[in-house]
């Protein structure tokens, strides 16, 4: 009986954190993020420790990728990747939908802005290459991968 209720209260405090990108939340297994997702993988690999898992995504009648990172089998980054947008209506969509989602920039740079978030980094750039890229990071992983301290400010030395 306590086993089930200390499963049962650990699933409520999991369950209170709301996903982190799209419906999976940071730190989720591989099979956890695949289950997550409606469709099937798209493509899958692995390199120094780290797991690549790509999805087809279709968002506002655009295609595109959504691009999942694990690293030791724990989702720590995530992304969107909408190719062909000449005319940046997807990068336009999704800088309303995430401002509407978190707010306003907390960084606004001429082909970048992004949102600081408890759990999470957002960056939303449109690339030379004419596509609109959106970046999500677990807060640990994108300090240390930028060699930050944890509050995300550049260490002093």
């Amino acid at each position: 009986m306590r086993v089930l209720l200390a499963a049962a209260l650990l699933l409520a405090a999991y369950g209170s954190f709301g996903a982190d990108f799209r419906k999976a939340s940071w730190l989720m297994t591989r099979d956890q993020v695949i289950a997550s997702e409606d469709a099937r993988v798209d493509s899958e690999r692995e390199f120094a420790g780290q797991q690549q898992l790509v999805f087809r995504a279709q968002l506002n009648g655009h295609s595109g990728s959504v691009t999942y990172l694990l690293e030791d089998n724990q989702l720590r980054a995530a992304s969107y990747n909408f190719r062909n947008d000449d005319d940046r209506q997807m990068y336009s969509y999704m800088k309303s939908f995430l401002t509407g989602a978190y707010g306003k920039p907390a960084i606004q740079k001429d082909q970048m802005v992004g949102w600081r978030l408890d759990r999470t980094e957002i960056a939303l750039t449109y690339l030379p290459s004419k596509a609109c890229y959106v970046a999500f990071w677990e807060k640990e992983y994108f300090a240390r991968i930028n060699n930050l301290d944890p509050s995300g400010e550049k260490p002093t030395f």
